[in-house]
C-alpha cells in the first residue's frame, strides 16, 4: 500500500496543475477501483465504466480538492454510489430464480451450491462488500470504519451478522457466544 504522504503530495501537485500527477493517482488505484466495482456488479464492462466514472468524478474536483481522509476512502465511497445507481437501473448481471431463490444456472455452473463464492453471492450487497473488504483486501476494522463512515462497533456487528448469515446458508450450526 502506498504511503499516505504520497497521496497528499500527488493531490497537491494536481491542484497545482500537474496533470501527470493525476495519471499517477489513476495508475496507483485504477485496478483496485475496478476490482471493487466488479465485486459489486459481477460484470467486467460495468466495472470498467464505474472505474472511469470514479476517476472522472475525482478529476472534476480539481483544482481546489482538499484531501481530508485517505484517498481510497473517497474512491470507495464514489464507486459504491455509482455501483448502487447501476444496480437500481437493473444492470446487475447475476440473476436469481425468484421461485427457488437460487442463482441462475449459468452462474451455478462454476461450482456446487455450497462453494464459497455461491454462498457469498447470496448475501446482501452490503454484507458481501464488507466481507470482501475485510478478508480479501485485509482492511482492519478501523480502516473500514473510516472508509464507510460508520463507527467501529457498527462494523463489528455487521461483520458478525454477515458471518452468521454465511454459516446459516452453509448449514453450519451457530456457535454459542459467551
Amino acid at each position: 500500500m502506498p504511503p499516505e504522504g504520497g497521496d497528499i503530495d500527488l493531490v497537491a501537485r494536481v491542484n497545482g496543475g500537474d496533470v501527470a500527477a493525476f495519471d499517477l493517482i489513476v495508475g496507483r488505484y485504477y485496478e483496485w477501483v475496478r476490482l471493487q466495482a466488479y465485486r459489486q456488479l459481477y460484470d467486467s464492462e460495468e466495472a470498467n465504466d464505474v472505474a472511469q466514472e470514479t476517476f472522472l468524478y475525482l478529476y472534476r474536483r480539481f483544482p481546489g480538492f482538499e484531501l481530508t481522509s485517505a484517498l481510497k476512502t473517497l474512491l470507495y465511497s464514489t464507486l459504491e454510489g455509482l455501483c448502487q445507481r447501476r444496480r437500481e437501473r437493473g444492470k446487475r448481471t447475476v440473476e436469481f430464480d425468484e421461485e427457488t431463490g437460487s442463482q441462475s444456472a449459468a452462474h451455478e455452473a462454476h461450482g456446487d451450491s455450497h462453494d464459497a463464492e455461491t454462498l457469498v453471492a447470496q448475501l446482501s450487497a452490503e454484507q458481501r462488500n464488507l466481507l470482501r473488504l475485510r478478508y480479501s483486501d485485509d482492511l482492519s476494522v478501523p480502516q473500514l470504519s473510516e472508509m464507510l463512515s460508520v463507527p467501529e462497533g457498527t462494523i463489528k456487528s455487521r461483520l458478525a451478522r454477515a458471518t452468521d448469515t454465511l454459516r446459516d446458508l452453509a448449514g453450519v450450526p451457530m456457535r454459542r457466544r459467551a
